[in-house]
């Protein structure tokens, strides 16, 4: 009997110690929870997101530049476009059908460069400003033949004859030029009893382009079609943004500057020209110009400020255009968070983490897209990283 009772007695005690471990094991969970809690209140409020302390909406302060800014869409052009064909050229045998395409899209283009082959002749773009229109040879004479000269010169192919005379001196020139290259010039003999030739400077052989470089914008023909139309279109190295201004035509003025961004790199520009504006009536309505006009949106076009990848053109971006901006960087909070007394004094209400909150007086700057540079007043302290009060009373 009293071994049943001590028995017992032992099972009564070990099942009081069970259960106090198992409170002090939840007592123990809860607290850590509590901790962590506290420790995510306090630290894992995200940079530059609305966070509550205090039971009150604040902000991290922001040192930024502040940029009042129209944002719109833009896709990268080039311009400066130029059609490279063989206008006039013919060939002794034969239609003329192209045989080889040497341009490649996006290449760069500059002064003696074949770009495709018509039969067994080459076409090359040059540097000048006056179009070919006949053929150039031994004996001819003129501003065209000293525009050959000059360009075979800038190549290091200079004439020994008198500028805008073609003589032996630019027939070697020309001959040299063609062969550094790979090709022969087509040659006419010097005489009917002359055994000696010269060589032709075919009519459409060299498509004159005053500036230079520029970039293979599109390729457009092909080997085996027929010569007929442009094979190349050329457009200027540098970038542009073509943008469509939609409901924003008003606001935008030439000149304004632009600022965007690519592949993690800043850009800047600013617009050049407003193209497809509605004009107002006598009534202040907005109307298009022309059923033309009426046809194709406003749009805007802007020169970028440094060079554009060539594989850039055709993609889409969103930009920028700069109405006004903070001269460097300033202290940034939102609209909602400054707050105007009875006098017309500005404050803003800055929070800590225990304590009351703490009002800092401040004079207001530049506002843009719900932010608002603000300076404290003499005496008064606010720095980046701090938190304020937004949307309080």
């Amino acid at each position: 009997m009293n071994e049943y009772v001590e028995s017992a007695r032992d099972a009564s005690f070990r099942s009081q110690i069970t259960a106090a471990r198992a409170v002090a094991l939840v007592a123990f969970c809860a607290l850590l929870l509590l901790v962590a809690a506290i420790a995510f209140d306090s630290d894992a409020q995200p940079q530059n997101a609305v966070g509550q302390q205090s039971g009150r909406a604040t902000y991290k302060v922001e040192r930024r530049v502040l940029v009042d800014g129209i944002e719109l869409s833009g896709t990268f052009t080039r311009g400066g476009g130029r059609r490279i064909d063989a206008k006039g050229f013919q060939l002794a045998d034969g239609s003329p059908i192209v045989t080889r395409v040497f341009a490649r899209p996006n290449q760069k283009i500059g002064s003696g460069r074949a770009i495709v082959q018509i039969g067994p002749e080459p076409i090359f773009v040059m540097r000048g400003e006056m179009p070919m229109y006949r053929d150039l040879t031994v004996g001819k004479s003129g501003d065209d033949v000293a525009q050959l000269q000059a360009s075979l010169s800038d190549l290091g192919y200079p004439s020994s004859d008198s500028v805008g005379v073609f003589g032996t001196g630019t027939a070697g020139s020309v001959s040299h030029f063609y062969a550094e290259r790979g090709f022969r010039p087509t040659t006419v003999k010097a005489s009917e009893k002359s055994a000696k030739s010269h060589p032709v400077v075919k009519l459409g052989a060299f498509n004159y382009v005053k500036r230079l470089p520029l970039v293979v914008a599109s390729i457009d023909t092909r080997v085996g079609a027929e010569a007929g139309g442009s094979l190349v279109t050329l457009a200027s190295t540098s970038s542009g943004l073509s943008v469509a201004l939609e409901g924003n035509a008003n606001d935008i003025r030439e000149g304004m500057k632009v600022a965007f961004e690519m592949d993690g790199a800043a850009y800047s520009g600013r617009v050049t020209k407003l193209q497809n504006l509605p004009k107002a009536d006598a009534a202040g309505q907005s109307q298009a110009e022309s059923s033309e006009v009426a046809a194709k949106p406003p749009s805007a076009l802007i020169a970028v400020d440094r060079p554009i990848r060539l594989n850039a053109v055709g993609r889409n971006v969103q930009v920028t255009v700069v109405r006004s901006r903070s001269r460097g960087k300033v202290t940034v909070v939102p609209v909602s968070a400054v707050l105007t007394e009875a006098s017309g004094a500005n404050y803003v209400w800055a929070v800590r983490d225990r304590g009351p909150r703490t009002q800092v007086m401040v004079d207001v700057g530049l506002t843009a897209n719900g932010f608002a540079e603000v300076t404290p007043k003499a005496g008064n302290a606010l720095t980046p990283g701090a938190r304020v009060e937004v949307g309080a009373k």
